[in-house]
């Protein structure tokens, strides 16, 4: 799996929505798996990578466009060297303010009651103009009425994917699919509150209150990999974070982070990012500098 960092293209303060370019220049410093709280829209500007969105798995290629429901499990695998995507997240309700008409369609995608089709394809509907207009809206210089102009393609991007009829009630969910997600989200939630401490499969599964078996097949459907493997991944990413944002030693980092034997976190370490801890944070004290 390479790696991937993300460059924020901030909006101005009060404008619910941010811009994001992600690049495979240097290692992410947060969870593969996410559940995420805001709708996004998602763009694969070069390259490839594999989407693994609730339980289904998108191969994406350059062009291929996404939207994230609120609420949704969303992994991100397998980008190739040369890979880039973009991604604009946004808070509808907040968006969309006390207008009446926008506010009717805000509740149904916010309360999942409707579920927007994850794949657009390649330039859906005008879709590729729309979101780059955007994404230069929020990231670039702001203008008088920017934010008015941004809400608005907002708006059209949702209208022309409802118009077009891309999205499906959730009544044609299977309640044990919605049951599974839940699961994971508290999964996710242990291990983000507890993963300096013991943990363990039996654990893992004991807080999804799902069989092992079911709970380990499932949560592989929407990560990509086991619950231990990912369990190790964010440790290994909460310890990368560590290693260029503090003066502890590689040992100390590595017990904080929930590794009890320092040769094991090490080799750990190597196999994710491709060079030791203390390379790891050489390499990053130099990019800061450079800066």
């Amino acid at each position: 799996m390479n790696e991937l960092n993300e460059t924020p293209q901030i909006g101005k303060a009060g404008l619910p929505m941010e811009a994001y370019r992600v690049t495979t220049q240097s290692a992410p410093l947060s969870s593969p798996l996410q559940s995420r709280t805001e709708h996004e829209i998602l763009c694969v500007t070069q390259g490839e990578l594999t989407l693994h969105i609730n339980d289904a798995t998108y191969s994406a290629g350059a062009g291929d466009m996404y939207f994230i429901q609120s609420g949704a499990l969303l992994t991100v695998t397998d980008p190739t060297p040369d890979c880039v995507y973009e991604y604009i997240v946004f808070d509808l309700r907040r968006l969309v303010g006390n207008d009446e008409i926008s506010t009717a369609y805000c509740e149904h995608l916010d309360d999942n009651t409707w579920r927007m089709n994850a794949s657009l394809g390649r330039n859906p509907l005008g879709l590729r103009e729309l979101f780059d207009n955007l994404f230069r809206i929020i990231s670039s210089a702001k203008r008088i009425g920017y934010e008015l102009e941004a809400r608005g393609l907002v708006l059209q991007i949702i209208g022309r994917m409802l118009q077009d009829g891309r999205w499906h009630s959730s009544e044609q969910l299977h309640d044990h699919d919605a049951k599974a997600q839940r699961a994971v989200r508290r999964v996710l939630s242990l291990i983000e509150e507890h993963y300096a401490q013991e943990l363990t499969l039996a654990d893992m599964a004991n807080a999804a209150e799902l069989s092992p078996n079911y709970f380990c097949r499932y949560f592989k459907k929407i990560a990509g990999c086991s619950p231990v493997e990912y369990l190790i991944d964010y440790r290994i990413n909460m310890a990368a974070y560590m290693l260029i944002t503090t003066d502890e030693s590689v040992a100390d980092v590595a017990l904080a982070c929930g590794f009890n034997d320092a040769s094991h976190f090490i080799k750990f370490f190597r196999r994710k990012k491709q060079v030791t801890p203390r390379r790891y944070r050489q390499l990053h004290a130099k990019r800061l500098g450079d800066k």
